[in-house]
């Protein structure tokens, strides 16, 4: 069993990353097949580096990206590792640090998702355990390769443990925490601004 896992598809697979177990954070990523429709049996994939719980997934053509989360002391990290899918042979890499790359500050429970040219994380929990507005960008340089974070607009409302999708030329932020407890705020950005 896991809460606060990261769940994303990467090519014909299903990840469930990190999490914790109901006692503590965990370094294990499950695995499961994708196929004709529907998923195989989970197994164990590569392992994380360090214990995680609340970090945020997303995914750029043949590579996941963890984005932070909390730590085995329940201390929010600024950490970015990259799970890739070698394109000859199908079979997953290890996670490992994006050199060069971390967020501007630690966060646990940011929503983040994939843009054209890079990708978001936006919200979040930082080292004072309050809601973040914060909105970072990485940019993808011309090889692919993930470029730094730079801050974006911030939120109108500070949240963590936010839902986010992308619709047209908006990028859409649904609830989440706030200070007060569940919010039922829904805060848009258009992608580019």
């Amino acid at each position: 069993p896991r809460t606060h896992a990261a769940v994303a598809q990467l090519g014909k697979r299903l990840l469930v990353v990190g999490g914790s177990d109901g006692a503590a954070a965990t370094t294990t990523t499950y695995v499961a097949e994708l196929t004709n429709g529907t998923f195989g049996a989970w197994a164990e994939g590569p392992a994380l580096p360090e214990a995680r719980t609340g970090a945020s997934i997303a995914v750029i053509g043949t590579s996941a990206y963890l984005l932070g989360g909390a730590d085995a002391d329940g201390n929010p990290t600024d950490t970015v590792w990259a799970l890739s899918v070698n394109t000859d042979t199908s079979a997953l890499g290890a996670w490992a640090p994006v050199e060069g790359v971390t967020l501007p500050q630690a966060r646990a429970g940011a929503a983040a998702i994939t843009v054209p040219d890079g990708l978001l994380v936006a919200g979040g929990r930082g080292a004072d355990g309050a809601p973040s507005a914060a909105v970072w960008k990485a940019t993808l340089d011309a090889k692919g390769a993930l470029g730094t974070f730079d801050g974006q607009a911030d939120l109108l409302l500070p949240v963590a443990d936010a839902t986010v999708a992308q619709v047209g030329d908006y990028i859409w932020l649904y609830g989440g925490s706030g200070m007060s407890g569940p919010v039922g705020a829904v805060q848009r950005g258009l992608i580019g601004t």
